[in-house]
């Protein structure tokens, strides 16, 4: 065994000997099957699902396609999809917005009730 006097001799040693590095079939796995859970918000999801797509060098709208599939919200993914923005930023900027444009919309178009009134 190689003699270990500097830390960076300890790191590299102890990564060659206990870390594998996660192959692209593991990753695309991991990525694919990543999916907003029920009680968690819609920006821990993208920053991760995100993340998952960088490791892969995802193009960017290949990264909004896949993130926009393992989104909750249809509706959220439907008006995503909707447009033409790919960026990050852009995409967080349209996920927040989302929320106050349905709850707008949502106060606008009640169901009516049997009486013709909102």
């Amino acid at each position: 065994m190689a003699e270990v006097n500097t830390y960076n001799k300890f790191i590299s040693s102890f990564e060659s000997m206990f870390m594998c590095a996660e192959n692209k079939t593991e990753s695309w796995k991991k990525m694919n099957e990543r999916i907003q859970q029920e009680d968690e918000t819609v920006y821990t999801y993208f920053h991760e699902k995100v993340r998952l797509c960088r490791r892969l060098g995802l193009y960017p709208a290949e990264v909004k396609k896949m993130m926009c599939k393992g989104l909750r919200s249809k509706q959220m993914c439907a008006a995503l999809l909707s447009n033409s923005h790919i960026t990050e930023p852009e995409q967080l900027e349209d996920i927040r917005m989302f929320p106050e444009v349905d709850q707008n919309r949502s106060e606008l178009f009640r169901p009516v009730t049997s009486h013709g009134r909102r």
